[in-house]
């Protein structure tokens, strides 16, 4: 079974996990970026070992530019 996607949204997901972790993630590590696929579902991974986002925040994740209170002196986009 196929699912249609939208291969250039799906495109900058995967471009933004990786470069918020490059960003965020800390100087001492790489990221690590890793698929893997089940029957039913492509699995993508995206690990840092940044600073993370303070547990009050995690409600704030998906809201459209919204900046964690510990990054402020780190440049973004949005």
């Amino acid at each position: 079974m196929t699912y249609p996607f939208d291969e250039i949204l799906l495109q900058r997901v995967f471009f933004h996990l990786i470069d918020n972790a490059i960003k965020y993630g800390g100087e001492e590590k790489r990221p690590l970026v890793k698929m893997e696929r089940t029957d039913h579902l492509i699995l993508f991974h995206v690990q840092d070992w940044g600073i993370g986002i303070p547990e009050q925040e995690h409600q704030n994740v998906f809201d459209p530019f919204y900046r964690t209170s510990n990054v402020v002196r780190v440049p973004a986009w949005g």
